[in-house]
């Protein structure tokens, strides 16, 4: 996958070799609603792995992918000159895949839907340390 492009993972040929599959075994999708944040960390996953979780009229999953960034560290000094250095996080897009059937989302239904993903994000990533002992 090529990290310098904004898109997301998902389009029509990974949905019909990484999602299809998972999706039609369990529900008659009709909806997929993505959001991409960045974390301020990296998480001990594999590059590009894939974690879903179903529930009873939705599916919501996760992709990771490892990101390279470079951060300029100042100290305090007002003409920038600080060093910079590379740091890695992992860029997590989120999908909440629905049989229901949205036309057009208000706000508070979008921030449903994230704040949805978000909160099982946390509990995966708390899973994750737990298991880690990080």
């Amino acid at each position: 996958m090529d990290k310098t492009e904004n898109s997301f993972f998902l389009n029509q040929e990974t949905y019909e070799s990484n999602f299809k599959q998972l999706i039609y075994q369990y529900k008659n999708i009709r909806n997929a609603i993505q959001f991409g944040i960045i974390l301020p960390f990296q998480l001990p996953l594999p590059d590009c792995s894939i974690v879903s979780f179903k529930e009873d009229n939705y599916i919501l999953s996760y992709f990771f992918s490892h990101i390279e960034q470079e951060k300029k560290y100042t100290a305090g000094d007002l003409e920038e000159t600080g060093q910079s250095f590379r740091y890695f996080s992992t860029r997590v897009e989120m999908t909440f895949f629905s049989e229901k059937y949205y036309y057009l989302l208000s706000e508070f239904e979008l921030s449903n839907v994230f704040n949805l993903l978000l909160e099982t994000l946390n509990f995966y990533i708390t899973a994750i340390q737990i298991n880690k002992k990080i």
